[in-house]
């Protein structure tokens, strides 16, 4: 990979980082108690439209202060902690695993673990969720 590239990339990512991390004093003080996340959520037809046919049984498990992420043979778990912010959830992961298997786009589980977004916003709308970290990842409905 050119080495600009990933110089590059890397201060795009130092630079959000440093954006959320600046804003975090806006939001409230987090908590793991909202019912409305709580569930097993999987991605959207139209999104998963976007991904190759391997990845259109991956789903995500929430459940109060953790998550379980299932993408191919690939298992993702996680504490996290949420905070509302208007009509969002701010959400903050910490203990991210991840079993020795690729994802359904076949990325390396120590890719994936290396470049998990911890911070993440949901925006809820109904029974979709969308994940944006500062953009969008993925768009999750509820099964």
């Amino acid at each position: 990979m050119d080495s600009s590239f990933d110089k590059k990339g890397r201060m795009k990512k130092v630079f959000l980082t440093i954006l959320f991390t600046s804003s975090l004093s806006l939001i409230p003080s987090p908590s793991v108690a909202f019912p409305d996340l709580i569930g097993r959520w999987k991605l959207t037809t139209e999104f998963a439209e976007t991904l190759p046919e391997s990845c259109k049984g991956a789903y995500v498990d929430v459940s109060e202060g953790s998550v379980t992420a299932f993408s191919g043979a690939q298992m993702l778990t996680a504490e996290y902690k949420a905070s509302k912010m208007h009509s969002d959830f701010v959400v903050i992961f910490s203990k991210i695993q991840v079993n020795d298997e690729p994802n359904c786009q076949g990325v390396a589980p120590e890719i994936v673990q290396k470049n998990f977004a911890t911070l993440q916003i949901w925006r809820k709308d109904g029974d979709t969720i969308k994940v944006l970290a500062p953009t969008l990842i993925m768009e999750l409905e509820r099964t």
